[in-house]
């Protein structure tokens, strides 16, 4: 009996999790996008003027890291909106067509 009343408090919070983490990670993302972006130039600013480049060489590389894991991240979600929209304007098409007529 407490195995089923632990397995089905943990089923509803992850029923209400899931969905609350996909919309604040959803929301945060262009926030994270900007926080990138910014450390990214801030770095490449300290590594070209230090004077002694290997003691921003690391933070740099973790930067560029997070830039490129952004970018394709950004690119990923921009394609998966283009697919839902070419799907729901082709629905929409197909729903609204009108026969041929027979003459």
């Amino acid at each position: 009996m407490a195995v089923k009343t632990h397995f089905l408090a943990g089923a509803c919070f992850s029923l209400v999790a899931y969905p609350c983490w996909l919309l604040a990670s959803v929301a945060c993302a262009p926030f994270f996008i900007l926080y990138v972006a910014a450390r990214n130039v801030y770095f490449k600013f300290r590594h070209r003027r230090a004077k002694r480049k290997n003691v921003f060489r690391r933070q740099l590389q973790k930067s560029e890291y997070l830039w490129g894991i952004s970018r394709t991240a950004e690119a990923g979600l921009e394609s998966c909106g283009q697919l839902i929209l070419q799907a729901s304007t082709d629905s929409t098409r197909n729903s609204l067509r009108i026969p041929p007529t027979l003459n």
